[in-house]
């Protein structure tokens, strides 16, 4: 694969950056970077001057209407791309169904709305108090974080975002390094294997023990992706000490199953062994939540399944630490209003908020896909039988394709990401490893409660009776 042309011609045609999505991300013209700095905007040369004075209203309609006009000339691709994540914050996915008997639907989205309403209410002094939370918080991201900035060779270097998610085509990434075997391409004409350490359209950024990445954001968005700093990483969630205890107690998770989990065909995992879900899900065929969703899981040793719970909770606090401050305040409004079921220990006590659910598999890799979740997800890989050091190292990859960014993982790695950008897990670097994966995640139908007989909550309703004056007062801010 030392040239990738040959090798995938249809992979040749389908690389590039024209998409509204990709020109968020990695395009240079909306970005805001960590100084706070703005580079110019290319697409206000569009826009009409406006010679009159400030408050001639008619001129400044005029540019509203051109402003319509251009967002109306989107690609057919452009709009498959924003109604396909149903997004009232760009790392929430929410059901837009309007039917009034669509209980759950509503549900995700009053939960959506719970924290704009409530930071629209809250005092002069309180927004004061906020603001400075924000502030601060990023400015321990620009002090213990690397901003990822893409080379424009790379950037540029693809024809086309959105074959990456067409349903008919699935990519998938080798993580393999040096003289390790390629790994199959999947069954079907239109599957797609592409070599990390041969392609040019992938920048692999690098970082300390001591600093983490962080992609920039586009205006007041969310961060598409943070990687916490390895050291405080691995003392937060005890690795240093506890990680043969993790993945024994996923080993013996995986062992018990009898079936792996279906995600279905566009978010299809490669394992030669089960792929396991533990916590809560939303129950198939019927209403309602359920923690027993894995008859096997229940037959594991109570030791194990707490050191998942435990570990699941050491994650949350990690997330908490260098989440943006607006997505925490998503979190903790949108549970608050809605109290969806939460994993616990064998004990009956909770460990996290956030997240309700772990994703376990062993050797793992992903077709590149996106994920129907509520907030951001965080994810691990793990070694057995090896002490964790600051200088392990790479063991797999997790690929942005449509942000050219390749993020290297070492054991114990965490990496917070925004579900609803493509994104998928490498094969592992080593054939001769065993590589772990420990996935946290929210999904939504989770957080709607899966439940139409269910009635509103009088917050719910008030929420939703609202939306319209929401949505307004959440898009201005922008």
């Amino acid at each position: 694969m030392n040239n990738i042309e040959e090798d995938l011609p249809v992979f040749k045609h389908n690389l590039g950056i024209q998409s509204d999505l990709a020109t968020n991300y990695c395009g240079t013209e909306r970005l805001r970077y960590n100084d706070g700095t703005v580079p110019c905007d290319a697409s206000s040369s569009f826009l009409p001057k406006i010679r009159k004075k400030r408050h001639n209203r008619s001129a400044a309609n005029r540019v509203k209407r051109k402003q319509k006009k251009l967002s109306s000339t989107s690609t057919k691709e452009d709009i498959n791309i924003k109604t396909e994540t149903n997004a009232i914050k760009d790392f929430c996915y929410n059901y837009k169904s309007e039917d009034k008997k669509s209980l759950s639907s509503q549900r995700t989205q009053a939960a959506a709305l719970a924290s704009i309403d409530h930071d629209m209410n809250l005092s002069t002094k309180a927004k004061r108090r906020v603001a400075q939370r924000i502030n601060k918080r990023e400015q321990k991201q620009s002090s213990r974080l690397v901003t990822v900035e893409v080379p424009d060779s790379i950037k540029y270097g693809w024809k086309d975002d959105h074959d990456f998610m067409k349903k008919k085509t699935s990519y998938f990434f080798d993580g393999g390094v040096g003289t390790n075997p390629p790994i199959p391409v999947p069954s079907g004409a239109n599957s797609f294997v592409v070599r990390i350490e041969e392609s040019e359209n992938l920048y692999i950024p690098d970082s300390t023990a001591e600093l983490g990445l962080i992609f920039p954001k586009n205006d007041k968005s969310s961060h598409p992706f943070i990687k916490i700093p390895r050291v405080e990483a691995l003392a937060i969630t005890k690795m240093y000490t506890n990680s043969n205890d993790l993945c024994n107690a996923i080993s013996s998770a995986i062992s018990l199953s009898n079936r792996s989990e279906n995600r279905g065909s566009l978010r299809e995992t490669i394992s030669p062994y089960p792929v396991v879900n533990i916590g809560v899900s939303a129950c198939r065929g019927k209403s309602g939540l359920s923690t027993d969703n894995n008859e096997q899981i229940r037959n594991m040793d109570p030791q194990h399944y707490d050191t998942i719970v435990d570990h699941m909770g050491r994650v949350s606090v990690a997330f908490n630490a260098y989440a943006d401050t607006q997505v925490i305040r998503h979190n903790e409004q949108a549970y608050k209003c809605n109290k969806w079921e939460l994993p616990k220990r064998t004990d009956g006590t909770t460990a996290s908020r956030v997240f309700t659910s772990v994703n376990l598999a062993l050797d793992a890799y992903l077709r590149t896909h996106t994920d129907h979740d509520f907030t951001h997800s965080v994810v691990s890989v793990h070694l057995p039988n090896h002490k964790y050091t600051i200088d392990d190292r790479v063991i797999a990859y997790f690929v942005f394709p449509t942000l050219r960014v390749a993020i290297p993982l070492r054991p114990g790695d965490l990496l917070i990401f925004n579900p609803l950008i493509p994104h998928c897990l490498s094969s592992k670097c080593h054939s001769s490893d065993s590589v772990y994966t420990h996935s946290m995640y929210l999904k939504t139908a989770i957080a709607g409660l899966n439940d139409n007989k269910l009635k509103l909550t009088e917050q719910q309703k008030k929420l939703i009776d609202k939306k319209a004056v929401l949505m307004n007062a959440h898009n201005t801010t922008k």
